[in-house]
């Protein structure tokens, strides 16, 4: 039996999302609408939520092998993701638009180096965010 090998790997959906949050922040800068601003925000607050949750898994991977100084560098490193994230969470649920902003200028220099995707997807990722956020009921 042979190796079942999964494409789908936390690296690669970090990645993406991290391209995925770069691409809604320069929407939310250069948006006029409060609407789409908001499933923007909401979007960024889900996304780092998941990345947050993928660096626990590759931190638990190496862990299993006995990278325990690798796994714990890997966290501190990618601590902020979940941390911005609740803000954010925070933020967009209690309409506080200056908070997010901050958050959003906290981001600035974490998505410096993020190369955005060359393709972009033909439904932008971040619509209907805003219901995932916050369900009405």
């Amino acid at each position: 039996m042979s190796r079942v090998i999964n494409p789908e790997s936390a690296g690669r959906n970090r990645t993406r999302l991290m391209q995925w949050v770069a691409l809604a922040c320069a929407h939310v800068i250069k948006e006029r609408s409060l609407d789409t601003r908001s499933d923007a925000l909401a979007f960024i607050a889900i996304a780092l939520g998941e990345i947050a949750a993928g660096v626990e898994t590759t931190a638990a991977a190496w862990e299993k092998r006995d990278y325990w100084l690798k796994a714990d560098q890997f966290r501190r490193e990618w601590e902020w993701t979940g941390r911005a994230g609740e803000r954010l969470r925070t933020a967009v649920e209690r309409g506080n638009t200056h908070e997010a902003v901050a958050v959003l200028a906290e981001l600035a220099p974490r998505l410096a180096g993020v190369t955005l995707p060359k393709r972009l997807p033909k439904e932008l990722p971040w619509k209907g965010a805003g219901e995932k956020l916050t369900p009405r009921a």
